[in-house]
């Protein structure tokens, strides 16, 4: 990444994974915050690339997370989501990432989505979880 000379901001909750960011990626922003931060830059956000993530949030911050970046036109999720909300026996919870983007984001209609599906992860109902969603505007 840093050969690319790509403008990136890292937002990590975990200190010592921003130390580490910090020392790896000198050249980019690094914010020791949660997710919510994305609220005070999703405006200046073009590409949002989150793994694993959104699977620990709650009903109420995934609908908050999804209102807070209706403005940014791209997608990266991995090792996340589902076809449909599903909640999984270890607490985690893979969300319909494509009907909530569709609900919340100013790129949906524009845009063309991307799916790998996870073929050794099901759900109680034999629905397979996502290894990587895309959204990329046109």
């Amino acid at each position: 990444l840093n050969k690319l000379k790509l403008d990136i901001t890292f937002i990590e909750q975990n200190k010592y994974c921003c130390e580490f960011l910090r020392k790896k990626f000198p050249q980019n922003k690094v914010f020791n915050e949660d997710w919510s931060y994305i609220e005070t830059m999703s405006d200046d956000i073009d590409t949002l690339i989150s793994a694993s993530c959104l699977v620990y949030l709650d009903e109420n911050e995934i609908e908050h997370f999804f209102k807070i970046t209706k403005n940014i036109k791209n997608f990266v999720i991995i090792a996340d989501g589902a076809d449909q909300d599903r909640f999984l026996s270890n607490g985690l919870k893979h969300w319909d990432l494509k009907s909530r983007l569709k609900k919340y984001n100013n790129h949906f209609q524009n845009s063309k989505i991307y799916i790998e599906k996870n073929k050794r992860i099901f759900d109680k109902s034999n629905n397979i979880i996502y290894n990587s969603f895309l959204m990329i505007a046109n």
